[in-house]
């Protein structure tokens, strides 16, 4: 008898969830990806086209209805990291592509489908098809970058509302094949409408159901329990795509729950049970009258391993990215004595650093009431003085609004962007920001915007979750390179700054600790404690 075969994870194979020359060909890919090789015959599969043939692209497709616009198209190359990413998501058929903020998730998953597509072609009757779900803010964003590496139209679904899925349905009777791809909004896996027209498609279209790849951005959406509605609808449909990747850049090790649902979606059989997972990777507080989980986890490593054939990820700082010519720091202020007034009457601590105004509107919203924007006032003048474009995070809508009026009055052309910005208006905003149009952008959009090269980033407000910081500071970082960005962070002294101190940099550190932490000018700040701080 043979010697048995020694592999470096053990777990898909003993289940038999993929063929042993697929796990060959993926445990070479993760051994070449961590001495940065090269897989050569798989780079030239992108597609590059500029914003302008982008939008040509949608405009003659919309209003000429097939009579494709001419011209050149423009092909790209994948970097070496990227394109083992593509060929890891290739032989894996579904899993979760975790790489960080200017790795190029979206670029990989565009060369994924070229290659896809060419396969498949070869012997079947309709072309390969996409659907993409991401979140509301992000499908023009997104339907443009797939446009852009793909060179095919795709068309786009922006709700999951009643009226914008019966006009889908209208223009793509259930009875035909998709003349394009689809990118839509998360609310689709939960919109009657649009898994009704799924379910009639694939008992009585031409060929079936629709879509043959299934991509989720921003995957946590399904990190919540089997009972959430939205868990429900994905496992009703999940069995009609022939692959399904999930995109999150979110660092495993700190929400191992959260993966682990995401990871039991996709392959049910890889995973042991909750209760065995609890037991071997949760740490539990047992004092009580009953065990109750702590946060935190344990044998991290060994849960990495275990997954390793449905969870790549790397970040820049891997792959031997950059960080230079950046600065920043935290500026404390003192509170005023109507701040401190304040203090002593309500709970709303965040909202009286910030803006007492809302408050009492008799406030006025001025530097001697809210000592931050003088800090704030002094930094545009000094820091900031030869920035064009400057990101201010604000969490409080009211402060929003408050803080508007004042950088207008300061002279500092503004715009406001957050949850209630209309989607018209909203890619107005972002278009208007890139082109340098106005000068300073207020919003609390955390996720997946690109503000291009914006190289000023301030929290006039700060979340107490640093993850938190760091995907918001990643809107101005989407390039591979991080080069000459500066970051503030204003804090009021007292309650605030010790919450600063005591818990955002304690947490800052944990997860350093734990993760293989990217590339961040805010990181950086919050662990080196002293960086251009200021009274």
């Amino acid at each position: 008898m043979g010697k048995a075969k020694e592999v470096l994870y053990y777990n898909d194979r003993y289940k038999g969830s993929l063929t042993d020359e697929d796990c060959d060909i993926l445990e070479e890919l993760i051994r070449v990806d961590k001495e940065n090789g090269v897989v050569g015959d798989l780079r030239h599969i992108i597609f590059n086209l500029n914003d302008s043939d982008v939008l040509q692209l949608i405009e003659d497709y919309e209003i000429f209805n097939n009579s494709m616009h001419d011209f050149e198209m423009k092909t790209g190359t994948l970097r070496d990291e990227q394109t083992i990413g593509v060929c890891y998501m290739y032989y894996a058929g579904s899993c979760i592509l975790g790489d960080s903020v200017g790795m190029g998730k979206t670029v990989e998953v565009a060369g994924l489908y070229n290659l896809l597509k060419s396969a498949y072609q070869k012997g079947n009757k309709r072309p390969f098809r996409y659907l993409m779900l991401t979140e509301k803010s992000l499908v023009n964003q997104v339907r443009n970058e797939m446009i852009k590496f793909t060179g095919e139209f795709t068309d786009i679904v922006r709700s999951g509302e009643q009226d914008e899925i019966a006009r889908f349905s209208a223009n793509n009777p259930y009875e035909h094949d998709l003349d394009y791809n689809v990118v839509g909004t998360h609310a689709l896996l939960t919109a009657p409408a649009f898994l009704g027209w799924l379910e009639q498609a694939r008992q009585f279209g031409t060929n079936g159901f629709p879509f043959d790849l299934l991509i989720v951005d921003e995957s946590s959406v399904l990190g919540g329990k089997s009972s959430n509605a939205i868990v429900q609808s994905f496992n009703s449909i999940k069995k009609y795509f022939k692959r399904i990747i999930f995109l999150n850049a979110t660092p495993f090790e700190t929400k191992l729950d959260i993966f682990y649902n995401q990871l039991a979606l996709l392959d049910p059989a890889m995973l042991p049970t909750k209760t065995n997972f609890t037991k071997q990777y949760c740490l539990m507080d047992y004092r009580g009258m009953y065990p109750k989980p702590t946060g935190k986890y344990k044998n991290q490593a060994e849960f990495k391993r275990l997954i390793a054939y449905r969870y790549f990820a790397r970040t820049r700082r891997d792959k031997g990215a950059v960080m230079e010519d950046c600065k920043g720091g935290i500026i404390y202020s003192p509170l005023s004595d109507i701040q401190k007034e304040w203090l002593r009457k309500t709970q709303l601590n965040r909202v009286v650093y910030d803006c007492p105004s809302h408050l009492d509107p008799s406030i006025e919203f001025n530097s001697e009431n809210v000592p931050k924007l003088g800090s704030l006032n002094e930094l545009l003048k000094d820091q900031c003085a030869e920035a064009d474009s400057i990101l201010i995070f604000v969490h409080f809508k009211e402060a929003q609004n408050c803080l508007s009026t004042w950088l207008t009055n300061k002279g500092y052309s503004n715009r406001i962007l957050n949850g209630d910005t209309k989607l018209e208006d909203r890619n107005e905003i972002i278009s208007g920001f890139k082109n340098k149009e106005y000068r300073v952008l207020i919003t609390n959009v955390q996720k997946g915007l690109n503000f291009g090269s914006c190289n000023y980033c301030i929290f006039y407000s700060f979340d107490p979750n640093p993850s938190k910081m760091i995907q918001f500071e990643g809107r101005t970082t989407r390039d591979f390179d991080i080069i000459g960005k500066n970051v503030y962070v204003l804090c009021s002294l007292g309650q605030e700054s010790k919450q600063l101190q005591e818990v955002v940099k304690q947490r800052a550190k944990a997860t350093a600790d734990m993760t293989n932490t990217d590339l961040s000018v805010i990181m950086d700040i919050l662990l080196e404690g002293t960086h251009n701080e200021t009274n």
